[in-house]
């Protein structure tokens, strides 16, 4: 017993803050990730032609980025947006 009351000081937990700011950054990006889908699909309705045909390359990689860039930013937003509000 005696061995492990002087090691209890080094365990480093997480605190309050960092589960915060992890909770925020999970929140953002499940909204920037909803935005990205609902951006996608409006956009990319119109290139699609009525009879079915294919979109071009660089129009599908555009539209193949747009969801997890919008999930990065969403994510990086909402922790910009939460650490300002704190300071405040």
């Amino acid at each position: 017993m005696s061995i492990l009351r002087g090691r209890r000081d080094t365990v480093a937990l997480p605190t309050f803050g960092f589960m915060r700011t992890l909770g925020v950054a999970v929140l953002g990006l499940f909204l920037g990730l909803i935005a990205g889908t609902l951006l996608t699909s409006a956009v990319a309705r119109p290139f699609v032609d009525g009879d079915g045909a294919g979109i071009p390359v660089g129009v599908a990689l555009l539209l193949g980025m747009i969801m997890p860039v919008l999930g990065v930013a969403g994510a990086v937003a909402a922790v910009l947006i939460d650490r300002k509000s704190r300071k405040s």
